[in-house]
């Protein structure tokens, strides 16, 4: 689907971000669900090269009923990280950035790599870690309530999100990556129902 932004110019570069819709779904009632991200873009300029960095921040969720009215609006705290460079492997840090959507009948979840510490709003890290980063899914259930369950506390282990393809019965299959070992990794298939029950 086609993807929409509002660039915001404030008072410096460290001001600039986008907001990208990302997503539209339907929900079984007819309810829209509106998924946008938030991003900054940084680039530095040195002797020898360009530096481009691209953060991905903050999901923003909105439910609107089919009467065009806002049912109400979730904020995932996040901050992921991609550093394109000459170092090709570099690049493929990519692949860890942003997120996966699996939407069910009355739950969305996000299937994403971040810092733990990064689900609090307030106080958190300035700094993305991706090295302290693990897969982690957050569930937005039908009233908007957030939930976070980690998938994996191995560090330096973390998802391929460009990498997610769903399977029948509830199953989703996904690569895992060693940390600056992107030529290594394996395969997992997750059962959701696993996520899903209390």
């Amino acid at each position: 689907m086609p993807c929409w932004n509002i660039q915001k110019t404030g008072r410096d570069e460290e001001d600039m971000y986008v907001f990208d819709i990302r997503n539209l779904r339907i929900d079984k009632s007819g309810n829209y669900i509106l998924v946008g991200e938030q991003n900054k873009t940084y680039t530095t300029y040195s002797q020898n090269h360009t530096t481009i960095k691209e953060y991905y921040l903050d999901i923003f969720i909105l439910k609107i009923d089919p009467d065009g009215k806002l049912v109400w609006e979730v904020r995932i705290p996040k901050k992921q990280v991609f550093v394109p460079t000459a170092n090709k492997k570099a690049g493929n840090m990519y692949d860890f950035a942003s997120y996966a959507l699996v939407m069910t009948d009355d739950k969305l979840l996000f299937f994403i790599n971040d810092n733990i510490e990064n689900l609090v709003i307030e106080n958190r890290p300035k700094q993305v870690k991706w090295d302290k980063s693990c897969s982690q899914v957050i569930i937005i259930d039908k009233d908007g309530e957030m939930q976070r369950k980690i998938i994996s506390d191995i560090p330096g282990k973390m998802m391929n999100n460009s990498f997610f393809e769903l399977l029948p019965d509830n199953r989703v299959l996904t690569r895992y990556s060693f940390y600056k070992k992107y030529d290594k990794g394996d395969y997992r298939i997750l059962d959701l129902r696993q996520f899903l029950a209390q």
